[in-house]
């Protein structure tokens, strides 16, 4: 919603008053007292008038980029090379899980121990579980059901809200997905990490993106929510190819994604390759600077991108050698991504901005990681005079 002056006067002065980040309060009778929050707020006179309420300002009330939804919290189980046919160039699933020792049995007992010991306690909050870190659907299916029925016991117990899995694209069959549904599974994360075919094939992922496209249509057929993991920087793969695999992975609808840039892990076969001087990773700066408007179009095809880089393991950490890894890196996309969309905000506004309202829950992504978007949003007039944060929803910028 924007709330212009004509004449001296803020027009649509009901609708902003409605949708302004003041108290909620429809009645007319509060009118006042939002005006004068409007004018602790903003530090100007406000005065009725005939037509609405007069201002020497242009109101622009809008809200965060990334679409609402629900938050819940969600329980890896990790199963590390568990059901892979073969081993990825780039992968350790030993190291980005801090699992260096595993068995199926072992990884089974602690979930039912877990799961037992969290139903245990009052009121505790519903869970999401996700089987992560090998290929789920081409385990024995005998662990596949035995892992199954025990998140499906606990989602009749009320502890388990969602179940996920992720799975290589040219592993998922009509069977594989009816034994999924059959014990309530939700999601299917697919290890889809490029459309390019050459990138396929260097990575020895073992599948062209035809499979891909077929994987998500059996996955609809099959009553089943699609998700998409991505995999930039591999051998070859460059951000001009990226912006293809943004595009390619819009165009499937899948419910969530996931996007861990490429680094270089010891003991991989990119490892080797880098060793040879015939590999080198993104760029810190060119993988933000990629991730960034992709995250954007996540957010606008209401994407769920469920997260940004490899979780921070002290044997991940030990064991990298090269690429743009950072504890903080979902945190410095997503400041890059709410900067460009400020940008975009304030194109074509006929005068520099006067202040800017910015909820405070996300007072930290604003600023950026140390703060390193302060001079970005300076050159965009907007500096810590000129920014405030409040206990609000909503943004609202007065130019």
């Amino acid at each position: 919603m924007q709330a212009l002056l004509v004449n001296g006067t803020l027009q649509n002065s009901q609708l902003f008053l409605q949708h302004s980040p003041l108290p909620l309060q429809r009645d007319t009778a509060f009118c006042q007292l939002k005006l004068k929050h409007l004018e602790q707020l903003f530090q100007i006179p406000c005065h009725p008038s005939k037509t609405g309420y007069a201002s020497d300002m242009t109101l622009d009330t809008f809200a965060h980029p990334q679409p609402p939804g629900e938050k819940h919290r969600l329980w890896p189980v990790f199963l590390p090379f568990a059901g892979c046919p073969n081993k990825c160039i780039y992968c350790a699933q030993d190291l980005q899980t801090g699992q260096r020792s595993f068995s199926l049995q072992k990884a089974h007992d602690a979930l039912e121990m877990r799961l037992s010991q969290a139903l245990a306690i009052p009121d505790h909050p519903p869970v999401e579980l996700g089987f992560f870190g090998g290929t789920f659907t081409l385990l024995a299916a005998k662990w596949q059901r035995a892992f199954l029925a025990l998140a499906r016991h606990y989602a009749e117990a009320g502890l388990v809200r969602e179940v996920r899995c992720s799975t290589r694209p040219d592993a998922v069959s009509e069977e594989h997905l009816d034994l999924l549904r059959e014990y309530g599974l939700n999601l299917v994360e697919l290890g889809v990490q490029s459309f390019d075919n050459r990138v396929l094939e260097l990575s020895g992922r073992g599948y062209t993106s035809d499979v891909v496209y077929a994987a998500v249509e059996r996955i609809g057929h099959a009553g089943l929510q699609a998700g998409i993991q991505l995999l930039p920087g591999l051998p070859s793969h460059t951000p001009a190819l990226w912006k293809t695999d943004l595009e390619q992975t819009c165009s499937l609808h899948p419910v969530a994604v996931r996007v861990y840039p490429c680094v270089v892990l010891e003991g991989t076969e990119l490892a080797k390759l880098w060793h040879e001087g015939s590999y080198r990773p993104w760029e810190m700066n060119v993988t933000i600077a990629a991730l960034a408007p992709a995250l954007l179009r996540f957010w606008k095809e209401s994407i769920r991108v469920l997260r940004i880089g490899l979780a921070p393991e002290n044997s991940l950490r030990e064991h990298l050698l090269d690429g743009p890894w950072h504890p903080s890196l979902g945190m410095r996309v997503r400041s890059l991504a709410l900067y460009l969309f400020l940008k975009d905000r304030l194109h074509g506004k006929e005068s520099v901005p006067k202040q800017l309202v910015v909820p405070k829950r996300v007072q930290g992504e604003f600023w950026g990681w140390r703060g390193e978007m302060h001079d970005p949003y300076a050159r965009l007039g907007l500096d810590k005079k000129s920014v405030q944060f409040a206990e609000v929803s909503a943004f609202t910028l007065r130019t």
